[in-house]
């Protein structure tokens, strides 16, 4: 994919090798007509489709972060997700853009009107038949994320995008799987951190339990409960105060509320996950209410009266020390220590900016920073001279240590390349390298012919003799539906100072399959 500019870093247009749901390999283009929304790990483009006149949104992950691995494996893994979710309350993904340069872009459906907490700003209140109808097609969404074992984690006004059906009536559609889990699935999170909204976030997410579908309705729960009176039940500008209220409060019941409604609600936000109801029987509740509550009018939108209440909320990694003191003061027993180390606040913007055009259409995706986008990929910069000065020797004696520093590497740096992997099928391939005292290459393949094992070979060759120096193997992977990436790597090699080199990822398949190879940029070392 290349950029044309207008200007002088304004993008106009885009093409190159697409990797398409089916997983063919074609070349396409777009042109860029006006940006819709901008966050830290992407930028979100209304473009056009030079072949078809389709309006999309093309969400182009920032150059910064492509160097980033768990920026790049959160991307891809959106693409994964949404590829597996096909309906109606769920944005459609169309096309993954590798660019000639190692960029990454996701092409999806675009939206035509606003989010869900736009959509209430514009409102104060929804009417309890309105309100119940859109969270019902939200419940729907989730229900078939939920089947496919998949949870946004995420859920939230910000992440429901609201157009209009065939009959004119708001549709919600469900967007951002940027922090999803696919259950029984490694996680992608640091280890120490709490990733979510902290108005949103299910009591188990903040005592360190893994994330089940019950985290998505509990955080359905307090949506309800935000479009009838205007702010979610739990509102501090304090996010320790905030979940400390998950932890151990209770919504107090508004005057106006009917009992049906506030029963739902507080289903919902039950503190035991295995007492809420499933998103499906959610789907069913909600549809029941709107039919009961049919022409009844909104409630009068409740006070701000805590301070910061109406500021928008913000994803976030919640440090260690934030989360064990709201466990610390609502008395939850049994919180795992894991929590208590090494976490630091890292405040993430996870919504785009507002376009500062018109505001008809919306990207299909927000943007929104991966979770670990704040932890790079090599160990920390080593401690300065008089820091190392003040480390304290074993037993609590006093004086200088010698401190055994780990190696310093810098940041990975890899290149994306769409390649055939056999037949017409389609692979993301990336070949990568950082340098330190040594040099240290690793490579990956998602996609493939799903089942069929295959070995990788990562290789260091010198760049203008194209001789191999150094080759390492990783045989016999196979990628599946539920893991379609395979990896083989990090390893350390010390060739000849002052050469160029490049990293080669090649593939060759345990059938009468034909393989292939994938070069990486040249270095210096």
């Amino acid at each position: 994919m290349k950029s044309e500019t207008a200007g002088a870093d304004t993008p106009t247009a885009c093409s190159g090798r697409v990797l398409t749901p089916d997983g063919t390999i074609e070349d396409r283009s777009y042109d860029l007509l006006e940006e819709i929304g901008s966050g830290a790990a992407a930028t979100v483009w209304r473009g056009r489709d030079r072949a078809s006149g389709r309006e999309v949104a093309v969400k182009v992950l920032h150059e910064e972060q492509v160097g980033h691995p768990k920026a790049v494996a959160r991307f891809l893994q959106e693409r994964s997700i949404l590829l597996s979710l096909r309906h109606d309350n769920i944005v459609r993904v169309r096309d993954l853009i590798a660019t000639a340069d190692g960029m990454l872009a996701l092409v999806m459906d675009l939206v035509h009107g606003g989010n869900l907490r736009e959509y209430l700003a514009q409102r104060g209140t929804l009417p309890m038949g309105e309100a119940a109808t859109l969270l019902a097609q939200v419940a729907d969404g989730l229900n078939a994320a939920h089947v496919r074992s998949v949870v946004h984690r995420d859920l939230k006004p910000d992440n429901v995008l609201v157009d209009r059906a065939l009959d004119g009536s708001p549709r919600a559609r469900l967007t951002d799987f940027g922090i999803a889990r696919v259950l029984d699935e490694p996680g992608m999170t640091t280890s120490g951190a709490v990733i979510g909204t902290p108005n949103y976030m299910a009591p188990e997410l903040i005592e360190g339990g893994l994330p089940g579908p019950a985290v998505d309705v509990y955080a359905l729960g307090v949506m309800f409960y935000e479009l009838l009176l205007g702010r979610p039940p739990y509102a501090d500008q304090l996010q320790s105060t905030i979940l400390v209220r998950h932890l151990r409060g209770a919504p107090r019941k508004r005057a106006g509320i009917p009992k049906r409604a506030w029963a739902v609600i507080q289903a919902c936000l039950n503190r035991d996950p295995a007492r809420r109801p499933s998103a499906a029987a959610l789907a069913v509740d909600l549809r029941r209410l709107a039919l009961e509550s049919a022409g009844v009018a909104s409630l009068p939108r409740l006070a701000d009266d805590i301070r910061g209440a109406g500021r928008r909320p913000r994803r976030v990694a919640l440090s260690a020390w934030i989360v064990a003191a709201a466990v610390v003061v609502s008395g939850v027993a049994g919180f795992g220590g894991r929590h208590l180390l090494g976490g630091y606040l890292r405040n993430e913007p996870g919504h785009a900016a507002r376009p500062s055009g018109p505001a008809g259409a919306h990207a299909a995706s927000r943007p929104s920073a991966p979770a670990a986008s704040a932890v790079a990929a090599t160990p920390s910069p080593a401690p300065s001279a008089s820091a190392r000065s003040r480390t304290a020797l074993p037993g609590g004696v006093g004086g200088s240590a010698a401190v055994k520093l780990p190696p310093v590497f810098g940041a990975w740096q890899c290149s994306t390349r769409i390649a055939y992997a056999g037949g017409n099928q389609g692979a993301l391939v990336r070949p990568c390298y950082t340098t330190g005292p040594a040099v240290r290459i690793k490579a990956s393949m998602l996609g493939g012919q799903s089942g069929m094992r295959v070995d990788l070979t990562v290789a260091l060759h010198d760049a203008d003799t194209d001789a191999a120096v150094a080759t390492n193997t990783c045989p016999g992977l196979a990628p599946t539906q539920a893991a379609p990436e395979m990896s083989c790597g990090p390893f350390d090699h010390q060739p000849p100072h002052g050469h160029r080199y490049v990293v080669v990822l090649s593939w060759k398949y345990y059938a009468p399959t034909p393989g292939g190879s994938a070069r990486g940029e040249v270095f210096s070392w």
